[in-house]
Parts: structure tokens; sequence; C-alpha cells
């Protein structure tokens, strides 16, 4: 039989042992002293929730942020099956998610980003058939922080995962509740049109397509749409209009088909989403959608 020797610990690899070891115990207690009210009252205790939060807002990236997001995740799983769950018990765990990964002194890991997008794609599902949708909203509205988050720092690998938790959001409610469905997709529009902008103006450009290809499934699902969904799509487009001939190209077939997809003509979508992005003060978002009018809208205009 072979021998297998074993290199001696250092001193530091022992007190990094032990304090790993020390973290995961006062994790695991807070995290189950948060649990104890999940049987009574379908959500975690306040207090301990808090602490545990502000624990992995201190820890290191990587493996420390982790034990605490796991933690997280079992006690968002804990309320999702305790019975009372009717999606609007969870908005101060989903704000813990910001504080761990984005506000945090130290900005998580390119895992820790993965983990989050995993944790919120399973609070969206959980919470979009559900009878209230504060969660829902408040899951979608994170998942475009931390997407946006990720992006500026340079975590591109991991956007895939919010874009398919955003995509699902649509899908929410049968046919038959068409106004719910809407209304929940206009969340999911708002937040694409905010991680894929963002994406196209720092060259992420497969980020930026994926929103898109999102964002007009959406159109075709519920066309003709309007409002700030419209407003949303041909925002995003507007982005890859303003990025030069090669944006222009990819577009174009999307403003071919603006019968179709709105319920305005595309003059009158143009000058809602201007006013309506002028508002959110996006100035580059208007100057993108004005030279779809000059040198779309216009020529189209202008050739007929």
């Amino acid at each position: 039989m072979f021998e297998v020797e074993f290199a001696p610990l250092t001193r530091r690899s022992t007190l990094l042992l032990a304090e790993r070891w020390r973290r995961a115990t006062v994790v695991g207690r807070l995290a189950k002293a948060a649990a104890t009210t999940v049987p009574t009252l379908g959500r975690p205790r306040e207090q301990d929730l808090t602490n545990l939060i502000q624990l992995g807002r201190q820890s290191h990236p990587g493996e420390d942020k982790r034990l605490v997001l796991d933690a997280l995740h079992h006690l968002a799983t804990a309320v999702h099956r305790s019975g009372k769950y009717d999606g609007a018990q969870l908005k101060s765990l989903i704000a813990g998610i910001d504080e761990i990964v984005v506000s945090s002194p130290e900005v998580g890991s390119p895992r820790n980003f993965q983990f989050s997008a995993d944790l919120l794609m399973n609070m969206i599902l959980n919470a979009r058939g559900c009878e209230h949708s504060d969660d829902l909203r408040h899951a979608i509205q994170m998942t475009s922080l931390v997407a946006q988050a990720a992006l500026s720092s340079d975590h591109l690998d991991v956007q895939a995962r919010f874009v398919e938790a955003l995509a699902a959001v649509s899908e929410a409610q049968p046919e038959s509740d068409l106004g719910r469905r809407r209304g929940f997709a206009t969340w999911a529009s708002q937040a694409l049109f905010e991680i894929g902008s963002l994406a196209a103006d720092i060259d992420g450009v497969l980020v930026a397509m994926a929103c898109l290809s999102k964002l007009d499934t959406i159109a075709q699902n519920l066309a003709p749409v309007e409002g700030e969904l419209a407003y949303d799509i041909l925002g995003l487009v507007a982005h890859f209009w303003g990025q030069g001939p090669t944006g222009k190209k990819y577009v174009r077939p999307i403003l071919d088909d603006a019968e179709e997809i709105f319920a305005s003509p595309l003059s009158d979508v143009l000058n809602g989403a201007a006013d309506h992005f002028t508002v959110k003060s996006r100035f580059r978002t208007v100057e993108y959608l004005g030279r779809i009018r000059t040198e779309y809208v216009d020529e189209e205009t202008f050739s007929e």
C-alpha cells in the first residue's frame, strides 16, 4: 500500500481553519435562531436575520460570504415550504443580498455573484404565482441591481443566470390573467433594459444581446405592447442603434416589425419613450432615441 504523507499545517493555516470553523458555527446559530419563527409566522425572525446579514456584509469575498448566502438560501426555502408563504415575507432577506454582495466594504467574488443569481432565480420562481407580488417585485429589482454590479466588476461570466431569472417573470400567470402578466413583464422589462443598456455601453455585447432577446420574446408573447414595456424595448434597441453600423444592422429587423410589436405607431412610441427616459434622467437613451428618429423614421418617411 502507498503511504500518504500530509504536509504539516502551518500556524497560519491552523488559524484560518479555526476562524472558518468559528464563523460557520456563528452563521449556523444565527440561521437557526432566525428560522424559529418560520413555522408560526411564515417569515424569519427579523433581529437574527439582520445580524446574519451584517455578518455577511463584514465577511471576506468567497467562502466566508458564501456561508451566509447559503444560510439565506436555506431560510428562504424554509419560508417557501412553510405553508404560510403568500409572496410578501422575504423583503428583508432579499435586501440582504445587496448588503452582502454589492454594498459590502468588500464586493463579492464571481462565485458569490453566481450564487446570488441562483438565489434570486429561486425566489422569483417561488413568488411569481403567489397571492401577493411584493417579493417578486423586490427580487426583480435586486436582480437588476446585482447584475449591474457584476457588469461593473467585470464578472461577465455570471450574467446569463440573472437574465434567465428575469425571463421567467412574464410566465408568472396563465393567459386568462393577461393584465397580471403584463404587469410582471413590465417589471422584468425595466430590469432587462437597465442591465442591457449598461452592457451595450461597456462592450458587454453578449449580455446586451441576451437582454434584447428576452425583451423581444416578451414583446412577441404580449404584442401589441404599450406604455413602459414598449419604452423599455425601444430604449434598449436605441442603445444598440447608438453603437454604430453593426448595432443598427442587428436591431433594424425589430424596427421593421414595429407595427406588429407596438400598439401605437413607431413615431408615437419614440415620443413616449423620450419623455419616459427624460423623467428618469437617462439622457444618453434619449439621445439614441433621437438618432433612431432622424436616421430611421425620417428616412423611411422620406423614402415613401
